[in-house]
């Protein structure tokens, strides 16, 4: 970031060829140095990408490599591909020129991109065409003896520099997200990862394999919104949108009102908030550890 404000453009080159793909991310200059990031499946990368194409001008090249990049993450079926094949299908909008080899999204796996799709071929060929797929199949849901098993549990998270904490599961307002979120815990998905955002007096984000807001599970999560607020402790799923939840986590700092009956609570620090007050931009949470009624650890 700071070679990119200072426009040292010796410094970038170097970080382009960085194995983090955030890095090559915030090391891109050109529309070029843009498409040639489009190979990569790190949905973080593909998005900065994207947005730093809008506007520019286009060659057969680069429709080319658009469309071969939308067939390419569509096949992943990921429901957590929708923002970067959402700015696909918008810069071919934006170009005019390729819609006609979009017509498979209309039954995509995502009615969001099925109508987005039909939208940007209806203009492209100035008659009406409408998108096949309604609705977005949910992921199976957690058994109930699963949710039961989770009343008054416990989890003990432990970082590498701030120190461990304790929060308490609350499947009574959010049983699912509860769920899901102790299973992800135990099958070790967030051990290793990282609290990547930090806002002062806001949140911290974190839980993303790719350190970034774009990159998390596979489906989505949907919203469990309740009569909780968003005070000082309690512990909610991020998501960019309804029901987008991607198994990233945000812990409020402060007492965050304004964010009430937006996103799911699911859980509340009960035990060493001073610990999450010291967490840094970067921290690694070592592990999660989901500690049971009448059980030590699990």
């Amino acid at each position: 970031r700071a070679a990119s404000l200072l426009n040292d453009i010796g410094t970038l080159d170097k970080l382009r060829q960085d194995p983090h793909p955030n890095v090559i991310g915030e090391a891109l200059v050109t529309p070029q140095h843009a498409l040639t990031a489009l190979s990569s499946n790190h949905y973080g990368l593909l998005v900065r990408a994207l947005k730093l194409l809008q506007g520019s001008k286009a060659g057969a090249s680069e429709i080319s490599t658009l469309l071969s990049t939308l067939k390419r993450v569509s096949e992943q079926r990921k429901d957590t591909s929708r923002d970067v094949r959402r700015l696909l299908l918008e810069r071919i909008d934006e170009l005019g020129s390729g819609s006609e080899k979009t017509d498979y999204l209309l039954s995509d796996f995502d009615p969001f991109i099925a109508n987005l799709t039909a939208k940007v071929i209806s203009k492209a060929r100035g008659k009406s065409y409408q998108p096949k797929t309604e609705y977005l199949a949910p992921a199976p849901l957690p058994e109930g003896t699963y949710i039961k098993e989770l009343h008054q549990a416990k989890a003990l998270i432990t970082m590498k520099e701030a120190g461990s904490f304790v929060i308490r599961l609350l499947p009574e307002y959010a049983p699912v997200t509860a769920a899901k979120f102790s299973m992800l815990v135990e099958s070790g998905y967030y051990d290793d990862l990282t609290f990547h955002r930090v806002e002062p007096n806001f949140v911290l984000q974190g839980g993303s394999p790719g350190g970034n807001e774009f990159v998390g599970i596979k489906n989505y999560m949907r919203d469990e919104v309740s009569l909780l607020s968003h005070e000082r402790g309690t512990i909610g799923i991020s998501t960019r949108g309804r029901d987008t939840g991607d198994g990233q986590i945000f812990i409020n700092l402060v007492d965050n009102y304004r964010l009430d009956h937006n996103y799911t609570i699911f859980a509340r620090v009960i035990e060493n908030m001073d610990n999450v007050d010291r967490i840094l931009e970067g921290d690694v949470i070592l592990s999660i550890k989901i500690i049971r009624p009448n059980q030590r650890s699990q």
